[in-house]
């Protein structure tokens, strides 16, 4: 192999016997097959300070209380995005990674089951994230069933202008089900 196409490889990281591909798009592809489960955490992570965690956590339970809407038309898949440091992202969720793409760059995590709700109001410090509460006995709630639990994703988001300019910063995207009742 020349130097000028061994340059062009992307090389697995994770693999032990170096093993390179021709494209990014090839590298990814044999991550999500060969590396689906692999969840170690970067050396390049830096702690952050707890009051700037607890100040995230607070702004996530706030955009799902948001989203936990008092008509049924609001019923159903919520989706919200908020700004995230990897470092930050790492600091709270990092314990419950259930995937991390070397390749790509992002963390997911998975939450569902009756254990969820109670595992999150650990991880946000606020028994009641998952509700709330309007009057005559009316109620709104995030719905984590086996099948559709909150997932949770972190990656890079970005463009670029016509100059090539570039700008980017981390993102968390929460995906979950809002269902309500009147008791």
């Amino acid at each position: 192999m020349s130097i000028a196409s061994n340059l062009t490889r992307f090389p697995c990281t994770l693999c032990d016997n170096n093993r390179t591909f021709k494209s990014k798009a090839g590298l990814q592809r044999h991550e999500n097959i060969k590396h689906s489960d692999y969840k170690d955490i970067p050396t390049h992570i830096l702690l952050v300070p707890e009051y700037e965690l607890l100040h995230v956590k607070h702004v996530i339970v706030k955009e799902i209380q948001k989203r936990l809407k008092n008509h049924y038309s609001n019923k159903g898949g919520q989706v919200f995005s908020i700004h995230c440091s990897e470092n930050c992202f790492i600091g709270i969720f990092g314990q419950y990674l259930t995937r991390y793409s070397v390749c790509g760059g992002w963390y997911r995590c998975f939450f569902d089951g009756e254990e969820a709700i109670d595992q999150l109001a650990e991880i946000f410090k606020d028994v009641r994230w998952a509700e709330r509460n309007y009057e005559n006995r009316q109620l709104s709630w995030v719905k984590l069933c086996l099948e559709r639990g909150i997932l949770i994703e972190w990656k890079i988001r970005g463009f670029s202008d016509k100059a090539g300019h570039r700008c980017e910063s981390g993102e968390a995207t929460f995906r979950f089900i809002v269902d309500q009742g009147q008791f």
